[in-house]
């Protein structure tokens, strides 16, 4: 019963995260790319001022059970957003780091974006440089990594 904090918090992340992939007692669906995203009011308000907000007084989401993202997010991206906020898990793949900084700039969730921001700095490379920047280019937002990228561009080639 006495476990260490990281092993109980593992444990709750592992749970939390079941509860993402399952829809069950879901009581939102989120509809990105077309795809049927459910998730539950509780955990996204309690974890982001966004979603807080959004669910709160005045806003016609408060009582949708359906709510149409249609900011030009990926289904990916959105899910790894949630995946975060379920677990405070960082994982994100390499190819969505550029658009998780919009994303996150996007619900104000500060933290991931740092992350990613720092995953973009540490891992430019040769064969990833142009394809960043030309996907910097294609989202608004993203200033600060277009900038980055070209910095190593313009020192490394």
């Amino acid at each position: 019963l006495n476990k260490p904090a990281h092993e109980t918090l593992a444990f709750l992340a592992a749970d939390y995260h079941k509860g993402l992939e399952s829809s069950d007692f879901h009581d939102v669906t989120f509809v990105v790319d077309n795809e049927r995203i459910p998730a539950h009011r509780f955990v996204l308000a309690s974890r982001c001022e966004y979603f807080r907000s959004m669910f709160g007084e005045g806003f016609q989401e408060r009582d949708s059970t359906e709510i149409n993202i249609s900011e030009g997010i990926s289904a990916a991206a959105f899910k790894a957003l949630l995946r975060y906020l379920y677990t405070d898990c960082m994982e994100v793949e390499d190819g969505l780091l550029v658009e998780m900084v919009k994303v996150c700039d996007q619900y104000q969730v500060v933290r991931l974006r740092d992350h990613c921001v720092r995953r973009l700095n540490e891992n430019i490379t040769e064969h990833n440089a142009i394809s960043w920047l030309v996907q910097a280019h294609t989202l608004e937002g993203v200033e600060m990594v277009k900038q980055d990228v070209v910095t190593y561009v313009a020192r490394n080639y």
